[in-house]
């Protein structure tokens, strides 16, 4: 018989702790992803959110039931705020980068 992802996810077992650090791993990659990829403060919670429909319907198709484990969703949800907080700080401090302004790299008074 299959086991269900919800059913690994268990925190009081070390087994499920490794998982739920794997999770929050994965989601701080993420946020360098959405930096990389998306680049853009504002579409990093749809980027997320779109990762992580993605992600549950995989996880339905593959174990052939909705995940319906409160701790499974729980830790879902945190690792998308993790990744969409953490893409958004990345890109909100890449977009407020000093631009400099001059000609040939001259210093302008103004």
């Amino acid at each position: 018989m299959k086991r269900v992802f919800a059913q690994v996810l268990n925190l009081s077992e070390g087994h499920g702790r490794i998982i739920s650090t794997a999770y929050v791993l994965n989601a701080l990659f993420s946020a360098l992803a959405l930096w990389w990829v998306v680049q853009r403060t504002k579409l990093c919670l749809d980027f997320s959110c779109t990762t992580l429909l993605y992600h549950v319907l995989l996880c339905w198709a593959v174990s052939g039931r909705w995940p319906a484990s409160a701790t499974w969703w729980l830790v879902q949800v945190v690792c998308l705020g993790l990744a969409c907080v953490g893409g958004e700080f990345l890109c909100m401090r890449t977009e407020l980068a000093a631009i400099p302004v001059g000609l040939g790299g001259g210093r302008v008074d103004l």
